[in-house]
């Protein structure tokens, strides 16, 4: 069936319109770590105190995004992202007047609420618009619009830091999202339907309410264990990405007596090595998906990802000094952002892969919430343990946390071998 003009326009500028509103909610997301350093100098916050309200963030997060998983299914996803957008937008500017830490944890809290409302609905976006033969690739791309706006982050607060008060970041970067996101109100539709085109692959509300009475309850999710098994494999991919990420500045300053502006670029680096991950390991999974497996398609390439980080974490740790080269420690960083973000682009498939049909959206909702916890370990708790010991034993705790990783994706494997079928297309009894 050939695809009209009106609907590939209006999928361009639907995709074009939720990737630049992913963008802006991680460009919102990633002023607190990208200010780090200047809260810190300015005697504003000091190291626990930044820990407490990122983990505050990161636990508001993750239960705003398994919650949001559920509404998604029931409300307009373009209003529930707009909203969550102008509403992250008010936090942002509001963060600068905040009186204390308390008061800080508490509007950076809520910005974790409201932007739980984001990554949810551009799933149901993308899976009304594309068929599922492509949504592995634009997922993937899609991802990457989190990692431009966390490359670009650090770059633009140190410059505007430079030029002005830290301040000014949060205040224009609140101002340029909610513009944005008043003029998105206009250029995201719910579903070619709205503009009065009928696409072939749309599952119908009432095909998927049919089919989730047919097969179970949403609650289901929590009885499957491969389901467990993928959210924890999340939860410490997300423990060594943000524990690196969200700490490198202050690392690389602090221990490795980097300028302030090496540390910025690096953090770039983390971020492009990122991109790049997200968009290839998600095209590289499509082209080798094992289409006779019935669960986890997927494993063979999170398995070689996850392998590949326990390297990098190491080297991460060991080559990290005032005398290391930029060239060899520019590849080191790069591939932990590559590595890192690779294996979350396709771990949240992963989970959509091991559930039923119809549970596709409360699996995604669940593995993404307790991922989040995972978060909230690279906060305070992480801050706790550098404080009490050194940087070296946070880092090597991670370290730990990715070994486990890897006999996590081995089960993974196994439950992919178990479940492919026949060449003859007949299962054995």
């Amino acid at each position: 069936m050939k695809e009209s003009s009106s609907l590939k326009k209006w999928r361009t500028i639907t995709y074009l319109s939720i990737f630049t509103g992913w963008g802006l909610y991680m460009l919102v997301r990633k002023t607190l770590p990208s200010s780090m350093q200047s809260l810190i100098q300015h005697n504003i916050y000091t190291k626990d105190n930044i820990g407490m309200i990122t983990s505050s963030f990161s636990l508001a997060y993750g239960l705003s995004k398994f919650t949001f998983s559920f509404v998604s299914d029931h409300v307009s996803p373009r209003r529930l992202f707009i909203s969550g957008l102008l509403l992250t937008s008010f936090c942002c500017i509001l963060f600068p007047v905040c009186n204390g830490v308390a008061m800080a944890c508490v509007v950076w809290f809520i910005a974790g609420v409201v932007q739980g409302c984001g990554w949810a609905p551009c799933v149901i976006l993308l899976k009304t618009w594309y068929s599922p033969s492509q949504i592995g690739t634009w997922w993937s791309i899609l991802s990457a619009a989190g990692n431009i706006a966390s490359a670009l982050s650090p770059l633009i607060i140190l410059y505007i830091t430079t030029m002005s008060d830290w301040t000014v970041s949060y205040y224009l970067i609140g101002i340029i999202t909610f513009v944005l996101g008043c003029v998105m109100v206009y250029t995201i539709k719910d579903s070619p339907e709205e503009i009065g085109i009928r696409s072939a692959f749309i599952q119908t509300k009432e095909k998927a309410a049919k089919s989730s009475k047919k097969e179970g309850n949403w609650y289901s999710v929590f009885m499957i264990f491969d389901l467990w098994v993928v959210a924890l494999i999340y939860a410490s991919v997300y423990l060594v990405n943000y524990g690196v990420l969200g700490w490198m500045q202050l690392f690389l300053v602090e221990v490795a007596k980097k300028s302030d502006a090496m540390a910025a670029a690096s953090v770039s680096v983390y971020q492009v090595g990122g991109m790049v991950g997200n968009i290839t390991t998600g095209y590289v999974s499509d082209l080798l998906l094992v289409k006779r497996a019935r669960l986890c398609p997927r494993a063979p390439v999170l398995c070689l990802l996850s392998l590949l980080l326990v390297v990098a974490t190491h080297l991460y740790r060991t080559s990290a000094g005032e005398d290391t080269p930029e060239i060899p420690w520019s590849v080191i960083t790069f591939s932990v952002g590559f590595l890192a973000d690779g294996m979350i682009a396709i771990i949240g498939l992963c989970g959509m892969e091991v559930a039923p049909q119809h549970m596709t959206g409360s699996a995604h909702g669940f593995v993404c919430a307790i991922a989040q916890f995972g978060s909230v370990l690279a906060g305070w708790p992480l801050a706790y343990v550098m404080g009490q010991y050194s940087w070296s034993t946070a880092y090597w705790l991670m370290e730990l946390v990715s070994v486990s990783m890897v006999i996590g994706c081995l089960y993974l494997l196994w439950v992919m071998m178990r479940s492919r079928e026949p060449v003859g297309g007949t299962k054995k009894h």
